[in-house]
């Protein structure tokens, strides 16, 4: 959903990417945490809903959608996942 080049050109990049991707999942649902792991260059995001259909029909609308010109691959995570994130950005989150 976005490359580390973006990040690194511009600062601001990582917040309004995250905006920009809890808009559009609350359509959906309550979005309750979007995460970017803005040091792993396949540009993974995690987007928490507050139940889980709201997490399936979320998969269901993105998964194989393009995005910026490059496809999306949305799954349920396992819990085994382990990507790697800068502490930037983090503020405006809640779990």
């Amino acid at each position: 959903m976005f490359t580390l080049e973006e990040l690194e050109e511009d600062p601001a990049a990582l917040l309004e990417i995250k905006e920009d991707i809890r808009e559009e999942c609350a359509k959906l649902g309550n979005v309750t945490n979007v995460v970017l792991y803005d040091e792993e260059k396949e540009g993974i995001v995690s987007v928490k809903f507050s139940k889980p259909e709201q997490a399936q029909a979320c998969i269901q609308l993105m998964n194989g959608r393009s995005f910026d010109g490059r496809v999306v691959e949305a799954s349920v995570a396992t819990g085994r996942e382990r990507f790697q994130k800068s502490k930037q950005g983090e503020e405006s989150d809640s779990d």
